[in-house]
């Protein structure tokens, strides 16, 4: 605890980890962003290796773009969704772990 004057005091708490309290009351965390983020790589590069096999296959550039792409959006959304879907149980938390899992749920579905 440290203390700024003689009438008040405030209250500065560490978390583990990489959690750090602001006086709001709010945790920032840079691991659901990362998560996310690591999602996004995964889906891109699931994407990108697909044109590679169309090119591969002996198509134009274009046209390997367009069905590379074609072939994998579908998955793609059905996989990101389903993501989206995994997380939807943390609202019916309560208590403490509400308020450590709610900023990573929300963190997630929104980059998604």
């Amino acid at each position: 605890m440290r203390v700024t004057s003689g009438k008040s005091r405030v209250r500065e708490s560490r978390l583990p980890g990489s959690v750090r309290a602001k006086p709001n009351g709010r945790a920032t965390r840079p691991s659901p962003l990362a998560l996310a983020i690591g999602l996004l790589v995964d889906n891109a590069t699931v994407t990108i290796e697909n044109i590679h096999r169309n090119l591969t296959l002996g198509k134009p550039l274009t046209i390997a773009i367009l069905d590379g792409a074609g072939e994998v959006v579908q998955p793609l959304t059905v996989a990101t969704l389903a993501i989206c879907i995994v997380f939807f149980p943390v609202v019916l938390l309560f208590g403490v772990a509400r308020y450590l899992f709610i900023p990573l749920a929300a963190t997630v579905v929104f980059c998604m």
